[in-house]
């Protein structure tokens, strides 16, 4: 149960230990009679505090919690908090719709039936949508088809059927390559040119002026789109901002990434240049890491002065990138670089192992970035401990066995650290997909309230019934007595809720604000 796949967990893991420690001297959950009542109330209360704008956001990470459920039973949830005033709730409204639906896809009628002065919100949900895979590509023809819809929505809807050639018209293309918004002119001409125009070079290039404040801004969007969504074709402009004296050195890496990505002549050998001419430690580790995250695009001798460097980091990244290219020894030398313990390698790893590892490549890989989370140094532990969340999600979600046969150990070795216990329990609950609870089948019940806590909603995942003193737990956990983070709690309380059958009565409530 994640939020959208972010660094969420580890920062509340460092400070549960001693949250459960005062939970402790609270009442137990049977001491009063009143307490089935007060936990149907603050799960109503937190079902509000979702549904109601607050100026730190607390309420979007609330609302990511529930829609992450994909639970049907929060539809008419979604459905009133879709008909708000408020912006921010009718996106998070129409894509709950969505992900509670049975074909997991955006209610096209909704998003059509929005009033005329909603175009941002309707692009926004669209590119949401997009990033979320709950758009197909039959709906994006749709949308192109709408006569009344923006330009801008059009062009946003336009980018998944060029890649995968499925666009048969240009027409609204050519249209928005004459708009006054430069974002909207320079995506429609990289689209152009992908479908074969080459007159749309041009305008790509005259995008964006040189006075224009916004100049960067609008080429790094151009830049990540092209590498979204491969448009090899626009690949030469790239390499074209990459040598631009003007261009910030962010924006240039950038560019240079794109075309190094699509092979454009010249565009390793000005790689190289930069490398060898930089003896600033952290600009070589930077141009490092791009061509690692290039690796199976390159050939493996580019990444020989690597090798060579004399920084254990940028070395490891040379062997690393080397064995990536050349679809040798991957697992070992990926496991090599993630104990290097270095926040980028390790997001690198988590992402190849995801993408473009085999199966044995990204257990072994997924398992290491793991037990990094229980190793190392202090220093950005916090954030290895948000890698392990992640990789134990991906990992249950890639290869629900295998994760559950490897995990086990872990999770049963009293020598493991209770916040990597923690971490993990946490990736459990995260992952999509039925069983992740198997992975505390056998094990003795945890020592630590962190871990007893967690693993209680874990356990309580697949809406199996719990034993009364359980029940009583997890009620505790609804009031805020462990402490827990919202994100966590919200779905302790929707799991309640469920369990007790009382999730209509408190969607009612929760939706009825008082007088």
């Amino acid at each position: 149960m994640r939020q959208t796949r972010t660094r969420s967990h580890a920062g509340w893991v460092h400070t549960l230990a001693v949250a459960a420690a005062l939970a402790a001297i609270l009442p137990p959950a049977h001491a009063r009679a009143a307490d089935a009542d007060e936990t149907l109330q603050s799960a109503v209360f937190l079902l509000r505090a979702a549904a109601t704008p607050s100026p730190d956001g607390q309420n979007t990470l609330l609302l990511r919690a529930l829609r992450h459920t994909g639970d049907p039973e929060l539809t008419p949830f979604f459905s009133e908090i879709y008909q708000s005033s408020t912006p921010s709730l009718r996106i998070h409204g129409l894509l709950g719709l969505a992900e509670c639906g049975p074909d997991k896809k955006l209610d096209l009628e909704r998003l059509a039936s929005m009033d005329k002065d909603s175009g941002a919100i309707q692009a926004e949900i669209v590119s949401a949508a997009l990033d979320a895979e709950l758009l197909s590509d039959e709906q994006a023809k749709q949308i192109i088809a709408w006569p009344g819809m923006d330009s801008a929505i059009k062009v946003l809807a336009s980018a998944p059927l060029v890649q995968h050639k499925k666009l048969a018209s240009t027409d609204h293309l050519k249209e928005a390559a004459k708009a006054e918004n430069a974002a909207r002119r320079g995506m429609a001409n990289i689209m152009l040119l992908q479908m074969g125009d080459a007159a749309a070079m041009k305008g790509l290039q005259e995008t964006v002026k040189p006075d224009d404040p916004k100049r960067d801004q609008i080429r790094q969007l151009l830049l990540e789109t092209i590498l979204r969504y491969d448009f090899d074709a626009a690949a030469p402009w790239a390499m074209q901002v990459a040598l631009d004296p003007a261009a910030p050195s962010r924006l240039s890496l950038l560019a240079l990434r794109a075309a190094m990505r699509f092979g454009v002549p010249g565009s390793q050998e000005e790689w190289r240049k930069r490398y060898d001419s930089n003896a600033d430690p952290a600009s070589q580790t930077r141009l490092a890491l791009l061509a690692l995250n290039l690796a199976p695009y390159l050939p493996a001798k580019l990444f020989e002065p690597l090798v060579r460097s004399e920084d254990s980091l940028v070395k490891q990244i040379g062997l690393t990138g080397a064995a990536v290219a050349d679809k040798k020894d991957v697992a070992p030398a990926v496991v090599a670089l993630v104990r290097a313990y270095h926040p980028l390698t390790s997001a690198w790893a988590l992402s190849h192992a995801r993408k473009r590892a085999t199966d044995a490549e990204a257990s072994a890989i997924f398992m290491a970035i793991v037990q990094a989370g229980g190793e190392g140094p202090d220093r950005n532990r916090a954030q290895r401990l948000d890698d392990a969340v992640l990789a134990t999600e991906f990992f249950f979600e890639r290869d629900p066995k295998e994760a559950v046969a490897k995990i086990r150990p872990v999770l049963g070795d009293p020598k493991t650290n209770k916040e990597l216990r923690s971490s993990i329990l946490v990736g459990l609950i995260a992952a999509k997909g039925d069983g992740a609870e198997e992975a505390l089948a056998g094990l003795e019940p945890m020592t630590d309230q962190t871990s007893r806590y967690v693993a209680l909603l874990l356990q309580a995942k697949p809406g199996k019934p719990l034993a009364p003193a359980q029940m009583q737990d997890l009620s505790l956990l609804v009031r805020g007595g462990g402490q827990l983070p919202p994100t966590l709690r919200i779905q302790a309380a929707w799991t309640y809720l469920k369990l007790t059958h009382q999730t209509r009565e408190a969607l009612t409530a929760a939706m009825s604000r008082p007088s």
